[in-house]
């Protein structure tokens, strides 16, 4: 498609040896107006934060708040983060903005794994892929360990530029941002109709514009599932850009991420646009690290008695999208081979 052309043209200009690099890890340190302990992920405390080293200036951050964040991470030891600054700031050089996120990656004890996604985000050509940066955290006077300052993904003209109007009333020019997760706990959220994903709305939206995106998303669930899912009038590519879809199975499937399609994953539909899929999220218990693989969840039990699931077989086809497609689309079919093969000879 024009999509992966251009990507792959892109990644050619740039050059084979293209790599994400790591730069020494710098220090974020950050105290709490009163040493106020970090016991909410709703209720923002007041900071300052200050960052230095690794051939970076020392720079402070007077008017900052941190908060939690986070789903089940934020049962852990090592908590997870969300910073807020009074006004944008290229913190440690990454692109300038508001809103940050501090990952714990506790899980992920070689705490690369996020990185390594975004790595990949970044080389096969996705619309948005988070910028991040190693830190030693020092929390209050005490250190608390390595964490991973990245973007906060939101629907900004900044992050997922997705032209959102929350007057919108057509429903060809609405714009939104989903995100599926069995959880729910969004105050926008609905089942879609034919395969019952778990949609939570991720943009700020008016409650009139709530049901005009579960139309859409039902809508666009009716074609792929209907009679003639490829007709160029009514099938599923009046809805979806399937090319999107792809890269994000593919770093999926290659990951063997075990949240894939059921957690953190995030969509996106520009005004009069199609529903893409991206960017990548939520990583660390992928590369063998979903000790919750080996289930019923998978395709194939009887291979999931002979050998570790966590790391053989496939897994994010089982998606209710992507197998619909592979099954009744020989396009979509041969271009996530053809993908495959672009990027595996790189």
């Amino acid at each position: 498609t024009p999509r992966t052309l251009r990507a792959e043209a892109v990644h050619d200009a740039l050059g084979a040896g293209q790599t994400c690099s790591h730069a020494p890890i710098p220090s974020l340190n950050i105290v709490t107006e009163g040493g106020a302990t970090i016991d909410s992920k709703e209720t923002y405390v007041k900071a300052t934060l200050s960052v230095s080293g690794a051939g970076f200036a020392p720079a402070s951050y007077e008017k900052a708040s941190i908060r939690g964040r986070g789903n089940s991470t934020w049962e852990l030891d090592k908590k997870p983060y969300r910073l807020k600054l009074d006004k944008a700031a290229a913190l440690l050089g990454l692109p300038a903005h508001k809103n940050w996120a501090l990952l714990a990656n506790h899980i992920d004890k070689s705490l690369l794994r996020n990185d390594l996604s975004f790595c990949m985000g970044r080389l096969l050509g996705f619309d948005f892929t988070p910028a991040s940066r190693h830190v030693e955290l020092t929390l209050n006077g005490d250190y608390v360990g390595v964490y991973q300052l990245t973007d906060h993904i939101e629907a900004d003209r900044y992050r997922v530029n997705i032209d959102e109007d929350k007057n919108e009333t057509d429903p060809a020019a609405l714009a939104f941002m989903l995100e599926i997760d069995w959880r729910m706990d969004e105050e926008y959220n609905f089942y879609s109709a034919m395969d019952g994903v778990s949609y939570m709305v991720k943009s700020d939206i008016s409650p009139a514009q709530a049901p005009m995106i579960k139309t859409f998303v039902d809508d666009m669930e009716a074609a792929l599932y209907g009679s003639n899912p490829l007709d160029s009038a009514v099938g599923y590519g009046h809805w979806m850009d399937a090319s999107t879809l792809i890269d994000l199975y593919l770093v999926n499937e290659l990951s063997r991420n075990g949240d894939a399609f059921t957690s953190s994953a995030k969509l996106w539909r520009p005004r009069h646009g199609l529903l893409g899929f991206g960017p990548l999220w939520d990583f660390d218990v992928a590369y063998g690290n979903g000790t919750y693989i080996n289930s019923t969840f998978s395709l194939n039990p009887a291979l999931d008695s002979q050998v570790d699931a966590r790391t053989s077989g496939w897994w994010a086809r089982q998606f209710g999208y992507v197998r619909r497609l592979i099954d009744v689309d020989p396009d979509f079919r041969r271009h996530v081979a053809a993908r495959w093969a672009f990027l595996h000879k790189r």
